[in-house]
């Protein structure tokens, strides 16, 4: 089956659905770097550069048809971790731009990927609008839709990562996923065995210790994480370090777990992020004073040690960061096939 994927990225959704038989004829990405990666490992994708081009869209017309358009629109706009400008910033326009193209299009399927902030995002004020206002979109075009709160974690994926999926089918029914793992193996009332898998963990994904660029914390950084064990964060520090660590965040709300974190090998990764840097998820390796490297950021987020990341470090860590777990596409893709 043919598919056009938009704001692709470095095709994370898109080798996940390969995997469950759908093939990308096109995709749209703007990113010279995120780019090159699928020029360099599908070549035989056509790369269009900008979603918002009247002759981006009169290609993907001529491309067509397609069975699937799937894609994740810039999500920052309605992320928790953001501002929550929405439609008053550029990229929140892209949610109404993706289902534009559907509308162009007409695809039996349809996958839109985003944050799960998108849940109660609003819309002059009004939480949850910008879902509405896609799944009504959809249901006017014919479309019966589904919206789906998924945990990565919950689909194979060493990775506890939430995030909102929209799954919609010209004519209906609407798809639906079917998780196969779970926290703790769940045990069936009648036959008493395991009814799904459990979570796989860190070690499953990067165990084997796999070699790869990697970025450096400053000293002023490591010095604490010298003083943390695996699955412990910036509290775990001596109280008289917390402070010099935390700065004036040891003052502000919530919980702060991603400040100071040591992975541990027996529990699924925390959300990837774009930056193995942040101040906020710095995430360490459990045993040595280091980030992940570019292959264990690849391998926490599915993707085969094949393929090859194009640009700068940065620029490396950012297109896996902002990906879709490889796992999590294919159990979506599989979703969709199933229900042909």
């Amino acid at each position: 089956m043919r598919s056009a994927s938009l704001f692709s990225g470095a095709l994370g959704l898109d080798l996940g659905l390969e995997a469950a038989g759908f093939h990308a004829v096109a995709a749209v990405e703007s990113d010279r770097h995120a780019a090159a990666t699928i020029r360099r490992n599908r070549p035989g994708v056509e790369i269009l550069t900008d979603a918002f081009d009247q002759a981006t869209l009169a290609r993907l017309k001529e491309l067509g048809p397609f069975d699937l358009v799937c894609g994740g629109p810039p999500c920052q706009s309605w992320s928790h971790a953001g501002k929550r400008l929405g439609l008053d910033d550029n990229r929140g326009l892209c949610i109404p731009r993706f289902i534009d193209i559907v509308a162009l299009l007409s695809p039996e399927f349809v996958v839109m990927e985003n944050v799960h902030g998108l849940m109660t995002a609003s819309i002059d004020g009004e939480k949850g609008a910008v879902v509405r206002m896609a799944t009504d979109r959809l249901s006017r075009m014919g479309y019966a839709a589904s919206v789906i709160l998924a945990n990565a974690a919950d689909f194979w994926t060493p990775q506890s990562r939430k995030r909102v999926v929209i799954l919609a089918r010209l004519g209906g029914p609407a798809p639906s996923l079917e998780q196969t793992h779970a926290q703790s193996q769940q045990p069936d009332l009648f036959m008493g065995a395991p009814l799904l898998a459990k979570w796989l963990t860190l070690k499953d994904a990067i165990g084997d210790r796999p070699k790869g660029d990697c970025a450096a914390y400053p000293e002023s950084k490591a010095r604490f994480f010298r003083m943390i064990k695996p699955g412990q964060d910036w509290r775990s520090l001596p109280e008289a370090e917390q402070e010099a660590a935390m700065g004036n965040a040891i003052r502000s709300g919530g919980g702060r777990t991603g400040f100071f974190r040591r992975l541990s090998w027996e529990r699924p990764s925390p959300t990837l992020t774009c930056s193995p840097l942040g101040k906020a998820n710095a995430f360490c390796h459990p045993d040595e004073v280091r980030p992940l490297n570019v292959a264990e950021y690849a391998r926490v987020q599915g993707f085969p040690d094949s393929w090859r990341f194009e640009g700068p470090l940065m620029a490396r860590y950012r297109q896996i960061g902002n990906a879709v777990p490889v796992q999590l596409g294919e159990a979506i893709g599989r979703a969709m096939s199933e229900s042909s």
